[in-house]
């Protein structure tokens, strides 16, 4: 699913591409997150990265795995860069 782990067997743990992909996921829930909270809506602010997903062959179930570590990885975080970023918008939620 990821072109640049495609020569790679398992998750590579310093892979600046990885990391720029993960960073970027992060943001965007963490800007999500924000919207929800004040607006109770999301608008996405590129709006071609659902069909990028698609292109790439990222299914329904792809998302709620990536969903589960999100939450798994903010909730085990306490004193993370996320956490202390959503923590405002969230609220007690993680």
């Amino acid at each position: 699913m990821f072109s640049f782990l495609k020569d790679s067997d398992g998750v590579p743990q310093n892979n600046p591409s990885l990391q720029a992909h993960a960073e970027k996921v992060f943001g965007l829930v963490h800007d999500a997150a924000a919207q929800l909270r004040a607006t109770g809506v999301v608008v996405l602010a590129d709006a071609s990265l659902g069909s990028v997903h698609v292109q790439k062959g990222v299914v329904d179930p792809h998302f709620v795995v990536v969903k589960e570590a999100l939450l798994k990885n903010t909730k085990g975080s306490r004193r993370g860069h996320l956490e202390r970023r959503s923590e405002h918008c969230l609220g007690s939620s993680l």
